[in-house]
């Protein structure tokens, strides 16, 4: 919405957001690679069809999760890989089938979660907290 408003973006910071204006223009978006975190730790991450939790982090989709799924228990610790296109209710495990997206997908999440740690500290200073 800033960049339809004319607005400043601050370039000293990762901006979580996307500019809105083609899809309000009625033209494709380009694609975005996807970080989910919760409070500061880095859960998942998706890009296009595919999206990776990544093991035991915190809010995760283990038992008493918000969607009420439970992974069986050979399978805990272990990353959960879904194409959301095909499975939205993320119920199908697709790590064994598709190994070569797991790596990728821990790269992508690993350089951004490097990026947001390192800017924490200033991150809350901004924020008051």
């Amino acid at each position: 919405m800033a960049t339809a408003a004319n607005g400043h973006i601050p370039r000293d910071r990762p901006i979580d957001g996307v500019d809105l204006t083609p899809a309000l223009l009625g033209r494709p978006a380009r694609h975005r690679t996807l970080y989910h975190y919760h409070h500061w730790t880095l859960n998942a991450v998706r890009s296009g069809p595919w999206k990776l939790h990544l093991p035991e982090r915190e809010n995760g989709l283990w038992e008493g999760d918000d969607i009420g799924q439970v992974e069986p228990e050979e399978d805990r610790g272990k990353p959960l890989l879904y194409n959301i296109e095909k499975d939205k209710g993320e119920r199908h495990n697709l790590a064994d089938r598709y190994p070569d997206k797991v790596p990728e997908l821990t790269r992508l999440a690993e350089r951004f979660d490097e990026e947001i740690q390192a800017q924490k500290s200033e991150a809350l200073k901004r924020a008051g907290g």
